[in-house]
């Protein structure tokens, strides 16, 4: 029985350890070793661990005394760790399995002696691997310092150049970047961000196995979070040019750091001075962009001032707003019609139920619960109408906690 390990080493890659090992076993033939045709190779796994795979099943089989002898190229191949060579040469010896290396074999020697230089081995690996780990962590450490990338995926947006291996922005997705800093910053919700990406099919970025699925609010927040987009890697300026310009990531991120909830069960008190119950929720249907939100000056003492929705997306769309006062009521007004309550059967108890309480909530809950209900709200300013996209998601979460508060009163 042989296995066989590789980690990236291009000279001991599983298929030449095999084949060392097969011409070393076929040497043996006159003292009748057969290798067994069921192969054991842990392809990208290092040997810092032995909770690989290939070596878990190749031990299920010494357990059930299918094994006699294991040959392995190096001992370094089968481990890197003296604790876990220990727990390994306590297995095999408990199951009667002879050990041999094809590199510097040394089963001609005395057990005791023989012990010993396999633990001297053992020791050996370990430290290697541990000068190996450390210059590869300084090598990394200098190349971020330059603002070099060394490793990782690579971020959506961006390919890697297969020369220099740097990051290089792809036209078509740098946009899409942009737009997502563009609606994070003007106050949309990263859920309703990655729903826009998810609605438009865009997939996340696939490296291997990882991505190429649906967005998600938390892969949304990695993106606007990652300082590569701005061109920086460690805190050093980046061999690639930005995706966004440093304003723009840091108004995105601001606006991320100003709608963190509060930890779960911390007494907050409710945040004042956002009369907007709509912020970051309405789009204009012409041009795509979110609104923004004004305010006018007072026209009488002690009467608040009037609130606007503005879009300043293009030329086309500059100067159309909405009075905030208004289009509040209508979207409440929107929310108690049947039109909502049709959609779903949690909708239809949700918005009954949410009817009667408006009036005595505060502005700040008022706000945040229509944040959580409604996914967009898109404004006709040229046909004074609307449309609300709801979300689903939490109407269905509200309907369960709101049937749980029933089922508890009775």
């Amino acid at each position: 029985m042989s296995v066989v390990r590789a980690g990236g080493d291009d000279f001991t890659s599983c298929e030449v350890q095999r084949e060392l090992c097969e011409h070393f076993v076929a040497s043996r033939a006159a003292d009748r070793w057969v290798v067994l045709p069921e192969r054991f190779d842990d392809r990208g796994y290092g040997g810092a661990t032995v909770d690989r795979p290939a070596l878990e099943q190749l031990l299920k089989r010494i357990e059930v005394g299918e094994v006699d002898r294991l040959v392995v190229y190096r001992l370094d191949r089968l481990t890197r760790s003296v604790i876990d060579w220990g727990k390994l040469l306590s297995k095999l010896r408990h199951h009667g399995v002879q050990l041999t290396l094809v590199a510097g074999d040394i089963g001609g020697l005395e057990a005791a002696t023989s012990d010993l230089m396999l633990n001297v081995l053992a020791s050996f690996a370990e430290f290697e691997r541990e000068i190996i780990g450390e210059r590869l962590r300084e090598s990394r450490a200098l190349r971020r310092k330059r603002g070099l990338r060394s490793a990782g995926l690579v971020p959506f947006g961006f390919r890697s150049d297969p020369v220099t291996r740097q990051l290089k922005p792809v036209t078509v997705d740098a946009e899409v970047v942009r737009q997502i800093f563009e609606r994070v910053a003007g106050g949309a919700r990263p859920s309703q961000v990655a729903t826009w990406l998810n609605e438009l099919g865009l997939p996340t970025k696939k490296s291997g196995a990882v991505g190429g699925g649906t967005w998600s609010a938390k892969a949304v927040l990695r993106l606007i979070r990652n300082p590569v987009y701005a061109g920086e890697i460690g805190g050093a300026r980046a061999a690639h040019a930005p995706v966004v310009l440093r304003e723009l990531f840091d108004r995105a991120n601001e606006a991320v750091l100003a709608r963190r909830s509060r930890a779960p069960g911390r007494r907050v008190t409710e945040p004042k001075g956002d009369p907007f119950l709509l912020r970051g929720l309405v789009r204009c249907i012409h041009c795509e962009r979110l609104m923004s939100t004004a305010s006018g000056p007072e026209r009488r003492r002690n009467a608040p001032p009037p609130r606007y929705y503005r879009c300043r997306g293009t030329p086309t769309c500059r100067g159309t707003q909405v009075s905030a006062q208004a289009l509040e009521q209508r979207v409440l007004g929107w929310l108690h019609s049947a039109t909502p309550c049709a959609s779903s059967a949690d909708a239809a108890f949700v918005f009954p139920a949410l009817e009667p309480i408006w009036p005595v909530l505060f502005p700040q809950v008022v706000r945040r619960i229509l944040q959580q209900l409604i996914r967009e709200v898109r404004w006709d300013g040229r046909r004074n109408r609307f449309t609300v996209a709801l979300n689903r998601a939490a109407i269905e979460e509200y309907a369960r906690e709101l049937r749980g508060a029933k089922e508890k009163a009775r």
